[in-house]
Formats: structure tokens, sequence, C-alpha cells
């Protein structure tokens, strides 16, 4: 079931893969979908389920818009940077940006990427003073892990870079 009630949310170890799986924009085509299917002349329908739907493809957009932006700024601080390997890495930062959270996963690095945009997008908009929770990471990201392990492009030292760049980034939303 794909409706949300009060005081639920995205936020589910289920919820987390499926934008790894499938991006936002997998998930706002499978909103728009729904939307296209509504019964026009179904009180439940219009009332209970269209602002749902309405809104969850906003938020879709605005998501990968505002990653399209920190892609933006990634490839401006790039051609700026006289270093190679952070130059480097900017561009990587960019490329992935541009790629997740709208789209799925291709690999660690992105995977790790996709949930930093989802997490901090949540906490801009829950700004409560809570922690969200980040879900069960060791299911969500093992795949990823694990490919990338085995096909030799990813190290323990990378590993744990990324998810501590991760955390990093994440505790700058928290509220002390």
């Amino acid at each position: 079931d794909w409706t949300l009630h009060p005081g639920e949310s995205f936020e589910t170890p289920e919820a987390v893969m499926t934008f790894s799986e499938r991006g936002f924009n997998g998930l706002k085509q499978e909103m728009e979908e729904k939307l296209a299917a509504l019964d026009p002349a179904s009180p439940v329908d219009q009332v209970d389920k269209r602002p749902f739907i309405e809104a969850t493809i906003l938020v879709c957009d605005a998501i990968v818009l505002w990653a399209k932006r920190h892609a933006d700024a990634a490839r401006k601080a790039a051609e700026a940077c006289a270093d190679p390997v952070r130059k480097a890495e900017l561009i990587r930062m960019a490329e992935n940006a541009e790629h997740v959270p709208a789209n799925p996963a291709r690999d660690f690095y992105e995977a790790v990427q996709s949930q930093y945009f989802t997490q901090m997008f949540s906490r801009l908009e829950q700004k409560t003073g809570t922690t969200i929770s980040n879900g069960r990471m060791d299911q969500y990201f093992y795949p990823f892990y694990k490919k990338d392990m085995e096909a030799g492009i990813l190290t323990d030292e990378k590993t744990l870079e990324y998810l501590e760049c991760m955390w990093v980034g994440m505790a700058e939303f928290i509220d002390m």
C-alpha cells in the first residue's frame, strides 16, 4: 500500500531501498500513474488521495532540482580548482548529484550520495529538533557495497570515507 497516514513517512528501510533501486523519478512516475487512475467522481480519491499524490510529485521534483543545484555548485568548484585530485573528486560529486537521487544508484558511492540527499531533504523539511532515523543502512547499502568490493572498485578506506562524509554532512542539520 503506497498510502501514508499521519505520522508515517517514507523513511523505512523498504522505502529507502525503493529510492536506491528506482530513484525519485521512478516514484514520480508511479505517482503520476496513480494520479491518472483516480476516479474523478470519487470523494475518497479526490479528497483523500489526490492531495497526497500531488504533494509527492512536487517533493520528487524538488529533491531532484535540489540535487541538480548541488551538481552545478560542484562543477563550478571543479572549474576553479587547481588541485587535480580535488578537481576529480568534485567532478565525481557533480556526476553523482546529476544521477541520484533522481535515478537508481549504480554503485556504492551513488547509493551513499542518494541517502545523503534523501535524509538532508527530509531534515530540512522536518526541522523539528528531533532526530530522523536513517533506517537499516547496512541492509540497503550492502548490495552496492558487495558488488563494488567484488568488482575491485571500492576499498575499505573509501567505504569509510564515504560514510564518514555522509554522517558529518547529516550532522550539520541536527539542532542541539
